[in-house]
């Protein structure tokens, strides 16, 4: 590859980090990331499922959402915009008293300035 991966460069530019690239590799037509797992942890829906009511609690729902929020807002003040927001792609840290919410797999993401328009993935520069 002749230039950084644009989810590897979205992840550099979101500072701090959802979850922490630790390093990445070019294998040809791909490229493998390796991030940090916290741990205890699993993806939001894999969280709802595991509930017996397969919804989250409102006091749940009310610690979790608000980190999303704030971290979606710091994302956009970067100018990254990660355009595959999901159960699957938020990260739920159960280990804590209150669970904590990232957002994970930006390979849909790309780049934006304030006003702009979308149709296509930009390239990063």
């Amino acid at each position: 590859m002749s230039s950084l991966p644009l989810e590897v460069a979205l992840l550099m530019r979101v500072t701090p980090p959802p979850v922490w690239l630790l390093d990445w590799y070019d294998l040809g037509s791909e490229v493998a990331l390796v991030m940090q797992r916290p741990e205890p942890c699993v993806d939001l829906l894999d969280y709802i499922t595991e509930q017996e009511s397969k919804c989250l609690e409102t006091t749940v729902a009310q610690g979790i959402f608000p980190q999303l929020v704030e971290a979606a807002i710091e994302m956009e003040a970067k100018g990254v915009f990660h355009r595959d927001i999901k159960p699957d792609n938020i990260l739920i840290e159960t280990g804590a008293d209150v669970p904590r919410g990232r957002f994970i797999d930006f390979g849909c993401g790309t780049t934006f300035t304030p006003g702009q328009m979308f149709d296509e993935p930009q390239v990063l520069q």
